[in-house]
């Protein structure tokens, strides 16, 4: 399994909980601040990295974000690793 924005490997552990060894997250694709809940549809591995830089963006105002910061985690498409 790899974080949903950057494919980095992470171990598996079960919803909810962090591995410090690794930087595993459980993020929220819209933040719960933003009207999100927490449902396995809006909940997706990343690490510790990209969850921090996602912050309280949606997941299309970071598709946007990463987009203009011209990042290495979009495809040609736009699409996260997680995406496809």
């Amino acid at each position: 399994m790899g974080c949903f924005y950057c494919s980095a490997s992470l171990d598996s552990t079960p919803w909810g909980r962090q591995n410090a060894s690794n930087g595993q997250t459980v993020d929220h694709l819209i933040p719960p601040k933003r009207g999100g809940l927490t449902v396995s549809s809006n909940l997706v591995y990343a690490c510790r990295s990209c969850n921090s830089e996602k912050g309280e963006m949606t997941l299309a105002e970071y598709r946007s974000w990463c987009a203009a910061h011209r990042t290495w985690k979009l495809d040609r498409w736009g699409r996260f690793p997680g995406e496809r």
